[in-house]
């Protein structure tokens, strides 16, 4: 069998993986069917993580055919849809029911406690075993992230001591990605070299391939659209079933789902010993999800309420926004110098569980409001902890935070010099994978 037809094949076969993974939830959805409670959260799960899959490889196979600019702001917008979606449906529930309110931030906190506590380090620990390396290096120019996380990180904490969630804040946050867009529209980037399904789709013929995409975005971000209501109401009907916290399942459970394409993307470049790319993904993820969807919330509650009114939050929330903006300030300082060593990665993943464990165990002692101030008062010293550990990592390794500092600044710089293309660099938005 040839080489391309070999593609066509495990295209195939992969696609109609997802097909079959899709199909329960849309069929329970518009046949109006009514399973157990676990067995729909999971039919729907399937629907959207399928569909994100069939997103990410799509998203990626079209930076070939369309304009860079259209390439890194739109696609970006897919590549966050799954979390979007989840996230406008809470929103826009909490604005006609107060009750929702505590559930408006939980899956965007842990989607990003997530993707930094876990991806990151599973893509070192990875790396060490395939490549048998100590560290993984970043690229030159991933300067430009450093500094979007830093900002973004800082914004998200300044916003939580507010106590509320402003249509201002959301314009704040946008402008960041839509800056951090800009450059990377700027800088160029090398040539794409996509893996897996999404390569085979870019190996296809011009009129095939374009015809292809269209269809398979439409009917992956139309699928997830259409579930995505459904799933959270689907999880808070298997929280109260299993006698869980429906903050718990929203905030650790439904993100699984929509983060699960990117660090698979991340782990099959780890395969392939490019553990550099790998990386690359999950930073420049981390910087669409803090920038582009903790912007878009505000958004979703005012259209709901019908007027342009902040998201309000209570202590407990607040706590939540503030130490997962200093476990992001704390992630940019892990790879300031360039490199993301045993050190950093044991550190983002052993705060994070220890922060689980310690939430575990103030659930089973405390109830009512006492496990309401014990757990708010566990966030604030994780947070704390991360914003200490960050200062004195940055100010431990200052020449090399300095330099990426500059890179950085260069970049910036460059961007604005119209009339040529500035210096070789990535584009971070573009490195999905």
């Amino acid at each position: 069998m040839s080489n391309a037809r070999a593609k066509s094949a495990s295209l195939a076969l992969s696609l109609a993986i997802c097909g079959f993974a899709a199909a329960p939830g849309l069929i329970i959805k518009f046949a109006g069917l009514h399973w157990m409670p676990g067995l729909e959260a999971a039919a729907f799960g399937s629907t959207i993580l399928a569909s994100a899959f069939v997103l990410t490889w799509a998203s990626e196979a079209a930076e070939k055919d369309v304009p860079r600019a259209f390439a890194v702001v739109v696609l970006s917008l897919i590549a966050v849809l799954p979390e979007y979606a989840v996230d406008v449906v809470i929103a826009y529930k909490a604005a006609h029911d107060p009750a929702q309110r505590g559930l408006a931030i939980a899956n965007m906190t842990g989607a990003n406690r997530l993707l930094v506590g876990i991806a990151w380090p599973l893509v070192w620990a990875l790396s060490v075993w395939r490549l048998r390396r100590p560290k993984v290096r970043t690229p030159r120019d991933l300067g430009t992230e450093v500094t979007m996380l830093v900002i973004a990180s800082v914004l998200v904490s300044a916003m939580a001591f507010t106590g509320q969630l402003t249509i201002l804040f959301g314009c704040i946050l946008s402008f960041v990605f839509l800056f951090y867009a800009f450059l990377s529209i700027r800088a160029g980037g090398g040539e794409s070299h996509p893996i897996g399904p999404a390569g085979a789709l870019m190996a296809l013929p011009t009129a095939k391939r374009r015809i292809s995409l269209v269809v398979l975005l439409i009917l992956a971000a139309g699928a997830i659209v259409s579930v995505a209501e459904a799933f959270k109401d689907s999880l808070e009907h298997t929280s109260l079933a299993l006698g869980i916290s429906e903050y718990v399942v929203i905030q650790w459970i439904a993100p699984l789902a929509s983060e699960a394409p990117e660090v698979v993307v991340a782990i099959l470049l780890v395969y392939a010993r490019r553990s550099t790319e790998a990386l690359a993904v999950l930073v420049a993820s981390k910087v669409n999800q803090f920038t582009l969807l903790v912007g878009c919330i505000p958004f979703a509650y005012a259209w709901a309420s019908g007027k342009a009114v902040a998201l309000p939050l209570d202590g407990h929330q607040i706590a939540e926004v503030a130490v997962t903006g200093a476990q992001t300030l704390f992630a940019a300082a892990t790879v300031a110098n360039r490199t993301l060593g045993i050190k950093g990665a044991l550190v983002l993943f052993l705060m994070f569980i220890l922060q689980l464990a310690a939430s575990g165990v103030i659930e089973s002692r405390f109830a009512g409001e006492d496990l309401l101030y014990y757990e708010t008062a566990g966030r604030w010293t994780f947070a704390a902890l991360y914003t200490a550990a960050a200062v004195g990592l940055i100010t431990f390794q200052w020449r090399e935070a300095r330099l990426t500092l500059k890179v950085a600044a260069t970049r910036i710089r460059a961007a604005f010099i119209f009339g040529k293309k500035p210096a070789r660099g990535e584009s971070g938005l573009d490195r999905r994978g």
